[in-house]
């Protein structure tokens, strides 16, 4: 139990360092960046449903493995340089 309590401490703190680098480099993280793409998620997820009632199990035509990866542009950045 102290090896794992061990163990996330030294990845917060490897995180918090990481971030503090990041930011003193002129970087920020962009927080909101999967909540601003939920939405063309779901979109994509109501279409595939659509498709799979409509042409069942045998022809579905949707991929779903990265839905929020697939709907970003690549304008949006989850790590981008401060102005």
């Amino acid at each position: 139990m102290f090896k794992i309590l061990k163990f996330v401490i030294w990845i917060v703190g490897i995180v918090g360092v990481a971030y503090l680098i990041l930011r003193y480099r002129g970087y920020d993280v962009n927080w909101m960046y999967f909540d601003s793409h939920r939405a063309a998620c779901r979109e994509m997820m109501k279409r595939c449903q659509e498709d799979f009632m409509a042409k069942g199990y045998e022809n579905p035509e949707c991929k779903l493995r990265n839905c929020v990866f697939d709907t970003v542009d690549n304008s949006d950045q989850i790590i981008f340089k401060l102005k």
